[in-house]
């Protein structure tokens, strides 16, 4: 990504076109306006890139708050529970 290009609205307005095509090109821009806090453009698949990782990140924090909170299970007993529920389907037996 590199260092990001910062512009104010009036600079992405003016060159709106030449913005996008840098950005869908794997540039990273900061726009600055006077209205809030600067927003970023960034492209699309830099979008689904950084969600990836922000829910694998999520579900590495919930994982490691489980191991801490005592809810693990060994792959021992998860084994058996599924030979048992496979042996009690296969039986007929409501699982």
């Amino acid at each position: 990504m590199g260092i990001p290009k910062i512009k104010s609205v009036s600079e992405l307005r003016k060159d709106l076109y030449s913005s996008l095509k840098e950005v869908s090109e794997g540039s990273l821009q900061v726009v600055t306006h006077k209205q809030g806090e600067p927003v970023v453009l960034i492209s699309q698949s830099e979008y689904n890139k950084l969600s990836d990782e922000n829910l694998i990140l999520r579900n590495l924090e919930a994982g490691l708050s489980d191991i801490r909170a005592g809810k693990i299970h060994s792959t021992k007993d998860v084994k058996n529970k599924l030979v048992q529920r496979r042996k009690d389907r296969d039986s007929g037996k409501v699982v």
